[in-house]
């Protein structure tokens, strides 16, 4: 029956799918239904595509607004594709393997970030079982971030926040996050650490795992453990693995006095 409700959920928006359609191959236990928003122009679009290839979705990387004339495998209307900008909310669907082996099918439904078009992300959270808050590592917290964060308070949709645009001149991810705790009132604290900002970005220490991935001149995506460490990196990284454990018993400390209403009102960046 849950299964039902998630796809019948996603089919009544009306919202434009891939080839493929929704995926229901696996179990409902291992089926996700994720949304990615955020301020226009923050990423999400080019998040999603980066999605669909390291899954294997699609063979090759299209940029919104690419020289190719292509354009973003999401980004399906002539229109969009002309503005660069999502207008309409699209679905498409990917699988991912675990380290252990297990399977897991993900339906990811692409939302406009402009404030025009805020009725299409207010949709597509009522069937979302989490999202992606894509925040830009320069410009932080925005407007249209701040409303989104709303709406998923409002559906109660747990989400993560993705700090994108490290390799951007001015980017700071330390600022972004001290954001999420004042503009957004998030209990917020770092998973990943950037190894370098701006031109020197050169890959991300991963405080869950206790590794570093390193992107390499030529090569799409992160390779573990081939980028040097700068001096002073790996001290951020304990202090900042000291931080996560506190603000998870805070925010279950918070669950507690709130009660079960606000069981999925925080997030980690």
């Amino acid at each position: 029956m849950l299964l039902r409700t998630k796809l019948l959920g996603l089919r009544s928006l009306g919202l434009r799918s891939s080839s493929r359609g929704l995926s229901t191959a696996l179990p409902v236990q291992k089926l996700r239904n994720i949304g990615i928003s955020a301020h226009i122009d923050s990423g999400k679009t080019t998040l999603t595509e980066r999605i669909l290839y390291f899954t294997g979705r699609i063979g090759s990387i299209h940029e919104v607004r690419g020289k190719d004339g292509v354009g973003a495998t999401m980004d399906s209307m002539d229109l969009e594709r002309e503005k660069g900008i999502t207008i309409q909310s699209a679905a498409t669907h990917c699988s991912w393997k675990t380290r252990g082996g297990e399977e897991y099918a993900v339906n990811i439904i692409d939302t406009p970030g402009h404030v025009d078009f805020t009725i299409e992300v207010e949709r597509a959270l009522r069937v979302l079982d989490g999202a992606i808050l894509v925040l830009c590592g320069v410009a932080g917290v925005q407007s249209q971030s701040i409303t989104v964060d709303r709406q998923m308070r409002r559906y109660n949709v747990p989400r993560i926040a993705f700090i994108n645009k490290l390799d951007r001149e001015g980017s700071n991810p330390d600022y972004v996050t001290s954001q999420l705790i004042e503009k957004l009132r998030l209990n917020a604290a770092c998973i990943q650490l950037p190894i370098g900002l701006s031109a020197e970005h050169a890959g991300v220490v991963d405080l869950v795992r206790r590794g570093h991935m390193g992107l390499q001149p030529g090569s799409i995506g992160l390779q573990p453990g081939r980028v040097g460490l700068q001096p002073g990196c790996w001290l951020d990284a304990q202090v900042a693995r000291w931080r996560m454990p506190r603000v998870a018993a805070g925010m279950a400390q918070a669950r507690r006095r709130a009660g079960p209403a606000a069981a999925v009102a925080d997030a980690a960046a």
